[in-house]
């Protein structure tokens, strides 16, 4: 069965969204999404949309018309995002001992948090991100998570797994480590 990816767009000019088809949608899929149109921007800083598709279709990635009757997985990464200066988002991972409402959950490390949730100045800026779940709520460095589905305490969201598989190659993904340091939170080794 194939699927369909959308990818919107940050910018006031150019496409709004736009569709890939793929076989699989799974977490290696959009890492795989990821670490192509990273490696376009590595060679083509101001990339536009239509310099991304012979990379994407070498790697299995069919731009398609806006689909009618197939499900549309939007992912959280705009495709044009390297365009703006913040920098650009990644994915991190909780392991299975992190506080109950975390484990094992995948979150966009953004540098822009303000598009997808109400995130006070004092996080914006200076080459850090803040984490934001699957409902668009900001989980800061900071933050205390419930231990167990109990409610009964809570404890430090401990530190995160970055999947070095969405990079294009170790220097991105030493940015993305030092951006989280810079952020506040802990990587797990």
């Amino acid at each position: 069965m194939s699927h369909i990816i959308g990818l919107s767009s940050i910018q006031p000019h150019g496409p709004d969204m736009v569709f890939l088809q793929v076989d699989e949608l799974a977490n290696e899929t959009l890492f795989s999404l990821d670490r192509c149109m990273r490696a376009v921007v590595q060679s083509k800083p101001f990339a536009q949309w239509h310099e991304f598709l012979p990379a994407l279709a070498l790697d299995g990635f069919a731009h398609v018309a806006e689909p009618s009757d197939t499900p549309v997985f939007i992912h959280s990464r705009p495709w044009d995002e390297h365009m703006i200066t913040q920098g650009q988002s990644f994915f991190v991972a909780f392991p299975g001992n992190a506080p109950y409402e975390l484990a094992e959950r995948m979150l966009l490390a953004s540098p822009y948090p303000h598009f997808y949730a109400g995130v006070s100045a004092y996080y914006l800026g200076a080459g850090r991100v803040v984490l934001i779940d699957s409902n668009h709520d900001p989980i800061y460095a900071d933050d205390l998570a419930w231990d167990s589905a109990s409610h009964q305490s809570k404890r430090s969201i401990g530190s995160v797994i970055l999947p070095p598989e969405q990079f294009a190659n170790q220097d991105e993904w030493q940015s993305a480590k030092d951006c989280l340091h810079r952020s506040g939170y802990s990587l797990r080794n």
